[in-house]
């Protein structure tokens, strides 16, 4: 059971993030006459975070590490997301590295050009390194989530995920937070992971390429 805990610490599978400009631009057509251009949406799936990452569950000592969230934007709704991270924590005097990866896709919903639900689906693999050995384990995640624009700088978002493993063990994980962007190619980015287990607290930047 410890050891399906440090698994959690870094599953971050939520490609969330803000760009663009809501609004109509006037343009001219060939034939001089002013029309109104479509409105893009606020939202992007084209990112990269870094982030540093704080981690309390029971039983393990506060861990510290790094985590790196990918989104790539593929055809029509479908997205790429992909995850990263390594956590230094302990137990019983004995400290531990905890390396996990995630990959998977995403589909999203635009009810409005602010506001988009989407469910996402991805296998994951968690691994703990110590003095006394290693050990690793195969997984997945999926769950459903939304994205909104509260203003043209900040976002909101929130997901929930089932995830389970080979070992036969699952749980529940929910991840909210917020985006704020600084410019328009770089934003800050504040979230957290929970679970009946513990959580993790994640700060960063946000790319946007």
């Amino acid at each position: 059971m410890k050891q399906h805990l440090l698994l959690l610490i870094g599953l971050s599978l939520t490609p969330l993030t803000l760009a663009g400009e809501p609004g109509g631009k006037e343009v001219l057509t060939s034939g001089k006459v002013p029309c109104v251009e479509a409105a893009p949406s606020c939202l992007t799936y084209e990112f990269l975070d870094l982030q540093y990452q704080y981690s309390d569950f029971d039983g393990w000592d506060a861990g510290h590490g790094v985590a790196v969230n990918l989104s790539k934007a593929l055809f029509g709704h479908v997205y790429l997301t992909a995850t990263t991270d390594w956590t230094r924590t302990g137990w019983e005097h004995t400290d531990i590295d905890a390396y996990s990866v995630t990959a998977g896709l995403g589909y999203y919903l635009p009810v409005t050009d602010r506001f988009h639900l989407n469910i996402e689906a991805g296998a994951l693999f968690s691994d703990l390194e110590s003095d006394y050995g290693s050990s690793s384990e195969w997984g997945g995640a999926a769950g459903p989530g939304f994205r909104y624009c509260l203003t043209e700088q900040l976002e909101l978002f929130g997901n929930a995920y089932y995830t389970a493993y080979e070992g036969g063990f699952d749980i529940w994980d929910f991840n909210a937070g917020i985006i704020y962007d600084v410019t328009k190619s770089v934003g800050l980015k504040f979230s957290g992971l929970f679970n009946e287990e513990g959580y993790t607290l994640l700060a960063g930047i946000r790319i946007y390429y």
